[in-house]
């Protein structure tokens, strides 16, 4: 195909630019010389606009837009500093939430050597720490344990299997949604399902760990009342605890807290106790890990005191100090079935809990994270991972404000962190042999222990608003007593509800004129009392409907509307719709006229659906035969195109559309009632 000018056309050009022997439209003659090399000007298709922008790939790799101005003087410290510390982190919280996820100790190490090297690249955020999180890891350790016997002898590698394949699913969900652009599904997970998700998941992750605190093999159960079950086993299983391991996770509970205490700024002063929630008490900036005291602190004395051979204490064993060969293992189509679904539970949970870990820790001014690009930031390093052996990655809450804390300016202290991972595997992993499995468990207790804070939400919503209350206790009970899966679908469920209900019983108001101006508010307040300083307009009924009116909430409507005017009784005068004609069916009770005008105010309305549309029609239609009119205040735009179509305008009158409240009053008073009240009979000053 061949793009030709409109200087060209009807004449030709020869090579040196003047008109020569052409043809029509400027093609040259058989006779002509051809050009060597054609002007790619002249062809319908520029190859150069099929390549990227500069921004759109520093959009997807958000590393190629700040490594440029990457000052190392000035940034290289706080990230090696950051590393560091993070890295610590990294090794002990890998470490006890491997074990949540019921995979091998040393997978939690495998997790952030490749993930960090992908997120350094793709990752929006500069502050947030991907790797472990109790949570994902507790989703995960449920979906091994219903695949896998933990209780059978060489179980690890089935269980890296199925949280590899896991891992990779989750990956192909998230950058899938990624690319779709699909991050906007977030929003639909209100703060109170996700607190009384996490709330009701800390009882998960605490009971899963209670059984290596005491020493005891954890039972399977499913997920339905599972959580009852255990806690009645553990209890009744107090003579069989082990009472090395009971010591020892107790001990390194109480040395947790004692760390947090003086990183909460407490201190034991000559005058007393100063608690960290006294109005003096400031937290250090850099937290002292003791999460690594009390590894070392166990693994030594597990070691000078052979507790594992005198009193059977389990611990973690050799660990392999070889890195994992890339691979994958397949699974069965009835393993893939039944894991698809909980790998995109794990995929919108896993972007909720980094994108809101991220914004909770760092300044909004300093964090700009893009929810599409984290779904694939995060997706590939779920792939990249799986095929090395990590079961997860996802934002850490406590990491990323380590990191913050401890001065880090981009994602060169993952990186660091990472290194630190690895020389823990090459060099320092023979040293972890006699780390005690009781003492990973009070880690994990003591992370997930912040969580149980959470019940003040619950309190908090109970006195803003009940919805969001009863969304935050079925989601907390959902999850506590059928699982984490089906806990979280009933918590979305009872939002999807509490917002329908929103939308199908929104308030219908009834207003008057505040004295002395121009402007109305409901006759009632809140608590149903009379409302002071507003008065009723003679003669003119007012209604505000505070919601988009469709057809679930129509019938309402009306019959909400004909009992505030005193039209209707309780029981009487409703307006249904008939399914046998689809038409809307209605009947005013006979000599029942408490007004002359009814006036909606509009100003509320977004959009209306046809169905109410139909139904305003045989509303407006029945009052008027009954001597009643209808006036229309403040309707938008799109809403007033719809009404005229369905004929509402040539109904009650095409002056009947009023801008507003005020001049809806004035005109029902003065053009309706011809300058007196309609009722009363007495002259209404407006």
């Amino acid at each position: 195909m061949v793009r030709i000018g409109v200087e060209d056309v009807g004449r030709g050009r020869g090579d040196d630019g003047h008109s020569g022997g052409g043809t029509l439209l400027g093609m040259p003659s058989p006779s002509a010389e051809r050009p060597e090399t054609p002007d790619p000007r002249h062809w319908g298709f520029d190859w150069r606009h099929a390549l990227p922008t500069r921004d759109t790939i520093q959009r997807h790799i958000p590393a190629l837009s700040w490594l440029p101005s990457y000052r190392f003087r000035r940034d290289a410290l706080g990230d090696l500093m950051a590393g560091l510390i993070v890295g610590v982190f990294q090794v002990t919280e890998g470490l006890a939430y491997a074990l949540l996820a019921n995979v091998p100790p040393v997978y939690g190490l495998y997790v952030p050597l490749m993930t960090a090297v992908v997120y350094f690249f793709l990752g929006s955020s500069r502050h947030l720490s991907v790797g472990t999180e109790s949570l994902i890891a507790l989703m995960i350790g449920t979906v091994v344990s219903r695949h896998v016997d933990l209780a059978s002898e060489g179980h690890e590698a089935e269980a890296v299997r199925i949280a590899t394949v896991l891992a990779l699913m989750v990956g192909c969900t998230m950058v899938l949604m990624g690319l779709l652009r699909w991050g906007f599904v977030t929003l639909f997970m209100s703060p109170a399902l996700i607190s009384g998700f996490t709330t009701g998941a800390a009882f998960h992750i605490v009971m899963s760990q209670l059984w290596h605190l005491v020493g005891r093999k954890s039972p399977s159960y499913p997920p339905s009342f599972g959580f009852v079950r255990e806690l009645a086993r553990i209890l009744g299983d107090v003579p069989h605890y082990n009472a090395a391991a009971f010591v020892c996770g107790v001990s390194s509970l109480v040395l947790l807290a004692i760390v947090r205490f003086f990183n909460k700024g407490g201190r034991i002063t000559s005058h007393g106790i100063r608690w960290p929630w006294s109005p003096d008490a400031v937290a250090s900036t850099i937290p002292f890990p003791g999460e690594l005291l009390v590894v070392a602190v166990s693994t030594v004395v597990s070691f000078t005191t052979h507790l594992p051979e005198k009193y059977d204490l389990d611990i973690l064993g050799p660990i392999s100090q070889q890195l994992p060969s890339p691979g994958m293992s397949a699974i069965s189509v009835h393993q893939f079935t039944d894991i698809i679904g909980e790998a995109v539970l794990i995929a919108v949970v896993g972007l909720i809990l980094s994108y809101s870990f991220a914004r909770s820790v760092v300044p909004k001014e300093e964090c700009h994270i893009d929810g599409n690009q984290e779904f694939l930031a995060l997706g590939m390093c779920h792939i990249v991972g799986a095929f090395f052996g990590s079961f997860m990655c996802v934002g850490s809450v406590s990491r990323t404000a380590v990191a913050y804390s401890a001065g880090a300016h981009s994602q060169v202290f993952s990186l660091v962190a990472a290194l630190v991972c690895l020389l823990v595997i090459l060099v320092l992993a023979p040293a972890l042999t006699y780390l005690p499995k009781a003492a990973l468990a009070a880690i994990v207790i003591a992370a997930v222990a912040r969580l149980f804070l959470q019940f003040k939400d619950a309190v908090r919503l109970w006195k803003i608003k009940k919805t969001d209350f009863a969304v935050w206790v079925g989601t907390f009970t959902g999850v506590l007593l059928l699982g984490v899966v089906a806990g979280l679908a009933i918590g979305a469920a009872v939002t999807v509800i509490a917002l329908l209900w929103a939308t199908v019983r929104p308030p219908v108001l009834s207003l008057g004129r505040i004295k002395r101006t121009s402007s109305y508010a409901p006759l009632r307040t809140e608590s149903g009392s009379p409302a002071e300083d507003v008065e009723e307009v003679p003669g003119v009924k007012i209604i505000r409907f505070t919601g988009n009116l469709y057809f679930a909430n129509t019938e309402y409507f009306l019959s909400a509307t004909l009992r505030a005017v005193g039209l209707a009784s309780d029981k009487e005068g409703l307006m249904r719709i008939d399914p046998r004609k689809s038409v809307w069916t209605f009947e005013l009770p006979v000599g029942n006229k408490p007004t002359n005008v009814i006036v909606l105010d509009c100003s509320s309305f977004t959009d209306i659906d046809s169905a109410a549309a139909d139904a305003l029609c045989e509303f407006g239609t029945i009052i008027r035969e009954n001597g009643v009119k209808l006036l229309l205040a403040g309707v938008p735009v799109g809403v007033h195109k719809v009404l005229n179509r369905s004929r509402l305008g040539e109904i009650i009158g095409r002056d009947a559309f009023l801008p507003g409240v005020h001049e809806a009053v004035l005109h029902a008073t003065f053009n309706i009632a011809g300058g007196d009240a309609a009722v009363g009979g007495e002259q209404t000053s407006l």
